[in-house]
């Protein structure tokens, strides 16, 4: 039982951004069988009196060491005594329980994570457990209430040939397809387009000008294109071939040379019915290897290991896909997309890369379209919720979470020569 999907005045209230506190991860819970763990936390007074509602991370399921990096508001302002109401709960078919809980004072949470310790609840103590352990830490204010975000499409999978040739009975059972022949060639060109336009000559100069503009298209492709080459935090789907991919085009650029990848569990491909491209083969650091292994399969192992990039498994360290005999309802792909933008608006970067998939940048876009997207380009906003972008296409897209204009997508810009399509 995750709980109700947000609603959109949920999602306008948690990138708010008024008092955010990241839940990092959770160690030392005890073993409950078929349960997923899930940390939650509100704001109460000196007196134990509720000042603000609860605010909870997504699930994790088959560990009991979970990683979320699920960045929260708490939705009030802090006063002096002020407390964090913390709970571990086990997330069960029946309904959900607690499993440990603390109260800690809001003023002790610093930027620098900070380990605190939750006493479990009494049937849960035994063979050696007495304490759970929750990481988290408070996030500083946004210093912007806009970002950029250059999304990339990744290149053509062996699902996509599958579709492209008609040979899709072979392909129908298979997993976590990689990249082809010619997907490897594609993200290499967009590797050499990105790269060629050049470093700008002031990175920070380029990104604020862009962020104060009303429309992308009163920019020009050179400033967006060195904007891309100064982004910095990139960010991919955990599915490989949006790994590959982004290893591919991204290895030498700036940020992933001093960040590795970061992969995001909430940018994987939405499942449907059938889709067991959406199924997961790795987890934690073995997704690297499955990465570079299938790549050495068609460019052999000394090309593959030039195309690899570091990457930082983030919050991918257990179970990350959706089971192959679920499919992603309504209230998932919203939960997620909630969670994912927690992320883009609260962690610290100003112009960022994510590489991913078809019908997860449908749904972005679907839920997070502003009032002024919808007003001002209407025709694009229909396309990119309804048709697909090529594979290795990217957009730029200006994200605002003022009151005035978001939370949301103010424009998008294809990059690159992409060609959108039409409706």
């Amino acid at each position: 039982n995750m709980g109700a999907a947000p609603s959109s005045d949920d999602i306008a209230r948690a990138l708010r951004g008024v008092c955010v506190v990241e839940l990092v991860r959770a160690a030392s819970l005890p073993a409950i069988d078929d349960a997923s763990f899930f940390a939650r936390m509100r704001v109460v007074d000196a007196a134990r009196v509720a000042r603000g509602p609860w605010v909870r991370s997504v699930s994790r399921r088959q560990t009991r060491d979970p990683v979320w990096h699920s960045f929260r508001d708490l939705e009030v302002y802090p006063q002096a005594g002020d407390r964090i109401e913390l709970e571990l709960c086990a997330e069960r078919v029946s309904a959900p329980e607690t499993v440990a809980k603390a109260l800690v004072l809001l003023d002790h949470l610093k930027r620098e994570p900070i380990t605190c310790w939750l006493p479990l609840e009494a049937k849960y103590v035994g063979s050696g457990l007495v304490d759970a352990e929750l990481i988290l830490r408070f996030v500083e204010p946004p210093s912007c209430d806009r970002k950029l975000l250059f999304f990339i499409r990744h290149g053509e999978s062996r699902w996509n040939e599958a579709v492209r040739e008609r040979h899709l009975k072979e392909m129908i059972t298979r997993v976590d397809h990689s990249l082809t022949r010619d997907g490897i060639e594609n993200a290499l060109q967009l590797g050499d387009t990105w790269q060629a336009v050049g470093p700008p000559s002031a990175a920070d100069d380029v990104i604020a000008r862009i962020l104060q503009a009303d429309l992308l298209t009163s920019i020009s492709a050179v400033d967006l294109e060195q904007a891309f080459g100064a982004a910095d935090a990139v960010f991919s789907s955990p599915l490989t071939r949006a790994v590959q991919t982004a290893q591919i085009v991204l290895r030498d650029h700036p940020a992933v040379q001093t960040q590795g990848i970061v992969l995001l569990r909430a940018a994987r491909e939405i499942k449907r019915a059938l889709s067991l491209d959406t199924v997961g083969k790795a987890v934690g650091d073995e997704i690297a290897v499955r990465a570079r292994e299938l790549l050495a399969r068609v460019v052999g192992e000394k090309n593959a290991g030039e195309l690899s990039a570091p990457l930082d498994v983030y919050d991918c360290t257990s179970l990350w896909h959706t089971s192959p005999q679920h499919v992603d309802t309504e209230g998932d792909v919203r939960r997620r997309m909630m969670d994912l933008m927690c992320t883009l608006r609260f962690k610290e970067f100003r112009a960022g890369i994510l590489v991913g998939h078809s019908l997860f940048l449908q749904a972005f876009v679907r839920l997070f379209t502003t009032p002024a997207l919808a007003r001002t380009r209407p025709v694009l906003a229909a396309m990119l919720t309804e048709q697909k972008l090529s594979n290795s296409a990217c957009v730029c897209m200006l994200l605002d979470f003022s009151a005035t204009l978001g939370p949301g997508i103010v424009d998008v810009q294809p990059m690159f020569g992409t060609q959108l399509p039409r409706i």
